[in-house]
């Protein structure tokens, strides 16, 4: 039996690039960080252009300060479903 695990972003004008998760997976707001958020902003810029909003859920690697803090400071619009709109001060 062969398993995988992957990330993917989908918007009304295609998916993103995937993300294969490695085998035993570890995937916090390190790993989110470095591997997913960066396909998020090209992607995003890419399929929606550069106002693009990106929606995430509660897991912790989304809510993490670091996440959080980061994603603010590289000006990335998040739409968090149990915090509301954030949007990066100017």
């Amino acid at each position: 039996l062969f398993k995988v695990m992957v990330w993917i972003g989908l918007t009304y004008n295609g998916p993103t690039e995937v993300v294969i998760l490695p085998e035993k997976p570890k995937f916090n707001t390190d790993f989110y960080i470095q591997k997913v958020l960066p396909i998020v902003k090209r992607d995003g810029i890419r399929l929606i252009g550069a106002n693009f909003m990106f929606q995430q859920d509660g897991a912790t690697c989304h809510t993490s300060k670091k996440t959080i803090v980061l994603s603010m400071r590289l000006d990335y619009r998040l739409l968090h479903r149990t915090f509301g709109l954030r949007i990066p001060q100017t």
